[in-house]
């Protein structure tokens, strides 16, 4: 047999209790103040409402929109806006619905109607009656290096997209030469 020492007694610690904390939702993007270090966060670089204004007359703008931040979104279009520079434009859309009426099918819608843009400070306006029935959605635009454009919602109010929330992705795309 080996000799065994004797067990030691070991001092027990006091439990300490935990100071009472007042419970909190998470925060959102931008919120309590934050909104301007939101947009430094975001990937690209913002662009002016002078840039934009030079960059979209007489363009098109290719997009895919709605709720980009839900991955697999069932409510997703895509969206081809050709801007006139006299402030009008031509909209043409296709939605996308997944599982439409609680089947497994897919289905599509195409509308086309005319619409109104315009430069508000540093964000892109829209309305057009084909998009959300007329609702006024405005953005503010990052730019990446490879040219593709993100559209962030921004001065959402009581006349915008049931889905315009203030620094959400409402649109991704990218720009094209002429009015095709």
């Amino acid at each position: 047999a080996i000799p065994v020492a004797p067990a030691k007694e070991v001092p027990q610690e006091k439990p300490v209790k935990p100071e009472p904390q007042e419970a909190s939702a998470p925060k959102k993007s931008g919120e309590q103040g934050a909104a301007d270090e939101s947009k430094k966060n975001r990937p690209g670089t913002a662009l002016t409402g002078q840039e934009i204004s030079a960059a979209f007359s007489g363009r098109t703008l290719n997009l895919t929109a709605g709720r980009l931040d839900i991955p697999s979104g069932n409510r997703l279009m895509d969206m081809k806006i050709h801007l006139y520079p006299d402030g009008t434009s031509r909209v043409q859309l296709v939605y996308f619905h997944y599982k439409t009426f609680h089947r497994e099918e897919t289905s599509t819608r195409k509308f086309k109607g005319d619409g109104k843009w315009w430069i508000d400070g540093n964000k892109f306006c829209h309305r057009a009656m084909v998009v959300d029935y007329g609702a006024v959605n405005c953005y503010e635009l990052n730019q990446r290096s490879n040219g593709d454009l993100e559209l962030y919602f921004e001065g959402c109010a009581g006349n915008s997209s049931a889905i315009c929330s203030n620094g959400r992705l409402g649109a991704k795309g990218r720009l094209q030469s002429g009015l095709n």
